[in-house]
């Protein structure tokens, strides 16, 4: 679940039956549905977020939070790292010419790393004044 932080409480609340043990299950009444379906025994469930110090993002609550497992992941700032990222996305999204792809691959990461180091020193802003 990408931004799984943002998800309405009420989805999360409905997780919580799925996450709190092995044999959790969901009734989905949505569909008309009165029987629980039961967690297969391989089930996961992994979620992505950004910290909730970012704008317009919040916490999970605690009785969420505490059924995952935290592992935090720094930005990516190496040259290297960011091509690898940009190619794989430019990749899924068009057929496009490796010559191109290696311009925009470029073009993509300068932008970035000035970017961040604008952002670093204040010089670039967001509408309330922060840097992001």
């Amino acid at each position: 679940m990408d931004e799984v932080n943002l998800a309405p409480h009420e989805a999360l609340q409905r997780l919580l039956g799925v996450l709190e043990s092995d044999e959790g299950s969901v009734v989905l009444s949505e569909r008309g549905d009165a029987e629980p379906i039961a967690r297969h025994p391989n089930f996961r469930l992994i979620g992505a977020m950004n910290p909730a110090t970012d704008i317009g993002k919040k916490d999970l609550p605690p009785g969420v939070r505490q059924r995952f497992t935290e592992i935090w992941v720094s930005d990516v700032e190496a040259e290297a790292d960011l091509k690898i990222i940009s190619v794989g996305i430019l990749e899924q999204g068009a057929a496009i010419g490796q010559d191109v792809l290696a311009d925009c691959v470029d073009g993509i990461v300068r932008f970035h790393l000035r970017a961040r180091q604008l952002a670093k020193s204040g010089q670039l802003v967001d509408s309330a004044g922060a840097s992001p």
